[in-house]
């Protein structure tokens, strides 16, 4: 019963953490397409911080529910597939702390290069996201 637990936990984290990067990318998209820069770079910041932090809270809920489900798996979940999701996790926490860094100075000094290597960098999250997933898949199945 735990475990199941555990793994919904995981899987609600996953969804809700991977979702924000899928969602923020296809904004910025929308964004990019049909609105004016001027009216882009007033509304866009805000919306993708509120969605950020709710992938934030998804992020960190998959942490947690993550290291439960490695405690009652035990030494069965150490394969190679789990320490290839475990980097993958490193690369999406990293990804994640670069992104709210960048907006931050986006934010407070209207930096143009930190919003620049915020549109280049933004794919990599989905990708991340997708990655980690199948890691995770090969890792407890």
């Amino acid at each position: 019963m735990l475990y199941k637990t555990l793994l919904l936990l995981h899987m609600f984290g996953l969804t809700v953490g991977a979702g924000t990067g899928f969602f923020i990318a296809a904004v910025g998209r929308h964004a990019a397409r049909n609105m004016e820069q001027a009216e882009a770079r007033t509304l866009i910041p805000g919306i993708n911080g509120a969605i950020s932090k709710v992938g934030s809270v998804g992020l960190a809920l998959l942490l947690v529910s993550g290291v439960g489900l490695a405690l009652v798996m035990g030494p069965a979940a150490l394969n190679a597939a789990f320490q290839i999701k475990m980097a993958l996790v490193a690369m999406i926490i990293a990804f994640v702390g670069t992104m709210h860094y960048l907006a931050a100075r986006t934010r407070r000094a209207g930096d143009v290069q930190a919003a620049q290597m915020m549109r280049k960098l933004g794919p990599l999250g989905p990708l991340l996201a997708v990655a980690t997933l199948i890691a995770a898949v090969m890792a407890f199945h």
